[in-house]
């Protein structure tokens, strides 16, 4: 996850970015509007970790956070692996089809109906 918010940050090829429950060295230059997808464990309160705040209130672009309260860092599966990993992947897809194909934003957000063990925050483009 580090190695991608790094990449984004030297190459603008990157249109948008998905992590995987990680942290935070490096962050998108100040106002960036690409949008992003941040996957966090559940016991991990993102919003008292001061590099994820940064991240997530200097980037203009859209915001997503899913986090899964029965899972851990570095075991993010948590107690249900096939279903953790059909979530993930849905809202993945969803992401990359609403930002690169003729998917919407409303094809993200109506995922949190259907994957009730994930609590996905929306942050709107600024």
């Amino acid at each position: 996850g580090m190695a991608m918010a790094n990449f984004m940050v030297w190459d603008n090829r990157v249109k948008a970015m998905i992590c995987l429950d990680t942290s935070w060295d490096i962050l998108p230059y100040p106002n960036d509007t690409r949008p992003i997808m941040v996957h966090t464990a559940g016991g991990w309160n993102v919003l008292s970790d001061i590099m994820f705040v940064k991240l997530w209130f200097s980037s203009v672009g859209d915001g997503f956070n899913v986090s899964v309260a029965s899972a851990n860092h570095m075991s993010y599966q948590g107690s249900s692996a096939n279903a953790f990993l059909t979530m993930t992947a849905a809202y993945n897809l969803a992401f990359f089809d609403a930002y690169f194909k003729s998917g919407t934003l409303q094809a993200i957000l109506g995922l949190q109906s259907t994957y009730t063990s994930g609590v996905l925050t929306y942050k709107p483009a600024n």
